[in-house]
């Protein structure tokens, strides 16, 4: 989950607790309605003390298409107009996870104080290689979004590159932001699931070659032809990983599309989903998966202020 403010920031912003993201160059968002007015968007209404959970239109899923994981959460009350985090730290008692804290729950720095992230400041040095991130439709802020996520939490600058995964996979990477460019994300919710999953990727491996390689749609296809072209940038960069926080149920040609997680030098994770079942591409025995929604903190104490289920991502 991240924290986003919407596209013209104050026409409908939004955002989320658990992880903070970057997008349209703001860290924190108001306390409008978010999603009010956005199609097709799923609003839940809060339980007493639990925050508000919003499915975009990405999170749900259809037939032939694949669908993101990312949920939008809003604190009962929302967040106070015009409070942004303060850099480094959030501001406290938001609830967000910051790269330090995720750092820690994952033992990538010595764990301190809980993970607690209103406590932990030391963000990770390392990563080597190249890691791509699949999405589908272009984000045409993604550039300027990471340089203020890096700015927010005191990160190493990024080797990052937006790729158009419309081409021919057998013609290689292609340099970045050329070709045909797919069409903008809009209101449909991938910006907000590329944007964590690249300022996380970089959060936790900051020496890393990143790329975002964007699909011209969720459709099965499309975000498969872009998985391709990932592994030609990959693998020009000397190797690392793809990541693909996506799927969908599984379905009867799925095996059609494994070879395309069988290339030398790369390895291939996909996200297990939110949902009850088994989904694809995680299904593929090519694959790396795994659900993290109970992985706890080291020490297993709560950080005080919030509730059980906040204590996991």
């Amino acid at each position: 989950m991240a924290n986003h403010e919407g596209p013209g920031r104050g026409r409908w912003p939004y955002a989320a607790a658990m992880l903070l993201a970057s997008i349209n160059g703001a860290i924190a968002s108001e306390s409008d309605a978010p999603f009010a007015n956005v199609p097709w968007a799923q609003v839940k209404p809060p339980r007493p003390g639990l925050p508000q959970f919003i499915d975009p239109p990405s999170g749900q899923g259809k037939p032939n298409y694949f669908h993101s994981n990312i949920k939008i959460a809003i604190p009962a009350g929302g967040y106070p107009k015009g409070v942004r985090p303060q850099i480094g730290t959030p501001s406290s008692g938001y609830l967000f996870e910051t790269p330090a804290s995720i750092a820690c729950i994952y033992r990538l720095l010595p764990g301190a104080s809980g993970c607690n992230p209103n406590v932990v400041t030391a963000v990770p040095q390392g990563g080597s290689r190249a890691i791509a991130v699949v999405d589908a439709f272009d984000y045409p802020t993604a550039e300027a979004d990471l340089n203020v996520y890096i700015a927010q939490f005191g990160l190493p600058g990024a080797n990052f590159r937006v790729i158009y995964g419309t081409g021919n996979p057998a013609n290689g990477c292609p340099a970045a932001r050329t070709g045909v460019a797919p069409p903008a994300a809009g209101t449909s919710g991938w910006d907000q699931e590329a944007s964590l999953d690249v300022q996380m990727a970089h959060a936790m491996a900051p020496n890393a070659t990143l790329f975002l390689v964007e699909a011209n749609s969720p459709a099965t296809a499309d975000l498969m032809n872009a998985a391709a072209v990932a592994t030609a940038c990959v693998q020009a960069a000397g190797g690392g990983q793809v990541s693909m926080s996506w799927g969908s149920d599984e379905f009867s040609t799925e095996a059609s599309y494994d070879s395309i997680f069988t290339s030398s030098y790369v390895t291939y994770f996909a996200a297990a989903g939110d949902y009850t079942g088994v989904s694809y591409p995680a299904a593929s025995p090519y694959d790396w998966s795994r659900r993290d929604h109970d992985q706890p903190r080291p020490d297993h104490r709560r950080v005080p202020g919030r509730s059980h289920m906040e204590q996991f991502l």
